[in-house]
């Protein structure tokens, strides 16, 4: 392919060389795009951990709170039926 045939096809199909201020703004927006989503993808991660963490802690104390409520019973109760 010569010359003189891309320039036919390049005009042709109406192709205009790339802007570079405008080229550039858009390269530079899309590295910041991705900076962001790498910390957004970070922050996610943590978040799931964390979840994860609370998600041990809460069955932790349900069950715990259970054993409170038992022995609340076991000692109360014998004084709640004298009363009444």
């Amino acid at each position: 392919m010569d010359k003189e045939e891309v320039r036919v096809v390049a005009k042709s199909n109406n192709l205009r060389p790339v802007n570079t201020a405008s080229y550039r703004t858009v390269v530079d927006e899309n590295d910041e795009l991705k900076e962001m989503n790498k910390e957004l993808r970070e922050i996610n991660r943590d978040l799931k951990q964390n979840n994860v963490e609370l998600t041990e802690k809460n069955e932790i104390l349900t069950e715990e709170n259970s054993v409170n409520r038992d022995m609340i019973m076991v000692t109360f109760a014998p004084v709640l039926i004298t009363m009444y």
